[in-house]
């Protein structure tokens, strides 16, 4: 009798460690990060951040030392897909931000992030995760 109470304690304990293990390895999610900066055609500067956390990618797009208060047209590609086109105008710093959530999908995910300004000067900066 107490052969076999230690038998089933030793097999509880085992599976409940390996219970534990497996649900820490299924719900264990990785966050990748990448970034790249890039000189634009001008004066100004581009840098493009992904980050891969939850089944997600969030996109930052940065433009530097742009002209103050001048709009910039704005586009970021998923895979050949366009998931944003906007417009948005430098701040004084001659700075514009421009922030984007889309699905992580199966295998390789490419970034395409491009902005034109004024007078035609355009940034563009390609990255994958």
């Amino acid at each position: 009798m107490r052969r076999t109470a230690a038998i089933l304690a030793t097999s509880a304990v085992a599976a409940t460690g390996l219970g534990i293990a497996g649900a820490s390895a299924a719900h264990a999610d990785f966050d990748i990060e990448r970034e790249k900066t890039k000189r634009c055609s001008g004066s100004a500067f581009a840098q493009l951040s992904l980050e891969k956390e939850f089944g997600r990618i969030d996109v930052d797009y940065d433009i530097e030392n742009a002209t103050p208060g001048r709009s910039w047209n704005v586009r970021i590609k998923h895979n050949g897909r366009t998931v944003l086109r906007t417009s948005r105008i430098a701040d004084n710093e001659g700075e514009l931000d421009v922030m984007q959530q889309v699905n992580d999908r199966r295998g390789k995910d490419r970034f395409i992030a491009r902005a034109k300004g004024p007078n035609g000067e355009v940034c563009r900066v390609k990255l994958s995760i």
